[in-house]
């Protein structure tokens, strides 16, 4: 704690020690709990402050009821110097934030050392204006860090309306695309006028749609409930999970003239994971490696092991990614919808939860990416080092 003949002497320097003396010994020495407004912003006060010991939090109101943090006071802080020059109202709140020691100075007391001290009145009177002016200095460079802060959030809430209206309207046609194309031909067989092959394609493309919007609708809900999800953690057999998914993308590599080849060491160590979330995270990779391969080519499925985790790179030949959107493009709704002459379907929910289900049994994804070369997304799992792989 500040001793307040010591603190006062600091705050104004040159007043002789007698004068100092005889203010600290007018004045009030007064110790507040934690949360005790000192002042309050609007009010007509009277007092001026020397903060001796504890920490007051100095908050002002901006839009309506807004209030918000402008600095921390510490001992050998003052405020309220205003209070000895002029009748005015606080224009910020100071709020003790742990219990506090105070020396306050009213204004009678300043005019009683006027009357007796003229020259110490002067000198205070001077240091309280090259003060106020300090503060109001400090002020404006505060409140010129909360305008930035408020246009960040600005900026960010446009951003976040944005991807919004984006979402909205990839979903819209994401939903029309297939079921347009099934109400056509559901109409086309109630007509009667189709049999045999055509009528078998019919319902191919119908039952094609639907799987469709049943996937996507499965992605919404999933992504809603995923935080809620714990998942079940239990040796993997890794071969022949990377075989079922490449067997389950197969006839979309082979819509667009995409190879898929993988290579798998032999006598891999057990791998800790939960089977069907690493299910859903490898196919979302691959298909987003196929999809995002618009020229075809190969697409390549590598594992390795490395100390205690075993690595899945997938990579493509495809457009790859720029620099600056790389950090987004696990983030939910993001998407890219155009390259050139190629459009691309989505809504930007694949990315994203590939990575809360590889993390959420321990693991990591890694991104590399070239513009214009295509990309490798690596998966970092856990293994039981020692152990070899489970079977089935």
């Amino acid at each position: 704690m500040i001793e307040p003949i010591r603190l006062l002497k600091e705050v104004f320097p040159g007043i002789d020690d007698d004068v100092l003396a005889q203010a600290i010994h007018d004045a009030r020495q007064v110790s507040y709990p934690s949360g005790t407004v000192l002042c309050r912003e609007g009010a007509e006060e009277s007092i001026f402050y020397l903060l001796a010991d504890g920490q007051a939090e100095v908050t002002k109101r901006f839009g309506g009821d807004q209030e918000y943090v402008l600095r921390t006071y510490s001992p050998g802080d003052f405020f309220g110097e205003m209070a000895l020059i002029t009748n005015s109202t606080r224009n910020v709140t100071v709020r003790a934030i742990e219990p506090v020691s105070v020396v306050e100075i009213d204004k009678s007391l300043f005019a009683e050392l006027m009357r007796h001290s003229p020259a110490a009145v002067l000198i205070m009177f001077r240091e309280s204006v090259e003060l106020m002016r300090a503060n109001d200095q400090t002020l404006i460079s505060e409140l010129d860090v909360q305008k930035q802060a408020v246009e960040r959030a600005y900026d960010t809430l446009k951003a976040e309306e944005r991807r919004r209206t984006d979402f909205l309207t990839s979903l819209s046609h994401e939903l029309r695309t297939p079921l347009t194309s099934a109400s056509g031909f559901m109409q086309l067989i109630k007509s009667g006028n189709v049999s045999g092959p055509i009528l078998a394609m019919a319902l191919d493309k119908i039952s094609g749609g639907l799987e469709q919007i049943v996937s996507l609708v499965n992605d919404l809900l999933f992504v809603q409930e995923m935080d809620l999800i714990a998942p079940a953690i239990k040796p993997v057999n890794l071969s022949a999970t990377i075989q079922h998914v490449v067997e389950e993308c197969a006839d979309n590599a082979d819509d667009n003239d995409v190879h898929i080849l993988s290579e798998i060491p032999a006598d891999l160590p057990v791998l800790q994971a939960d089977p069907d979330g690493l299910v859903r995270a490898l196919r979302a990779l691959l298909d987003n490696a196929i999809k995002f391969s618009p020229e075809g080519g190969d697409v390549r499925i590598d594992v390795s092991l490395e100390a205690d985790r075993i690595n899945i790179a997938i990579s493509d030949p495809g457009i790859g990614i720029e620099a600056d959107y790389l950090p987004r493009i696990f983030q939910r709704f993001e998407h890219r919808d155009s390259y050139g002459d190629h459009l691309f379907g989505g809504i930007g929910l694949g990315l994203p939860i590939a990575k809360h289900l590889i993390e959420s049994f321990g693991g990591s994804i890694s991104v590399q990416s070239e513009p214009g070369q295509g990309s490798v997304f690596t998966v970092h799992l856990p293994v039981l080092v020692g152990q070899p792989e489970v079977s089935g």
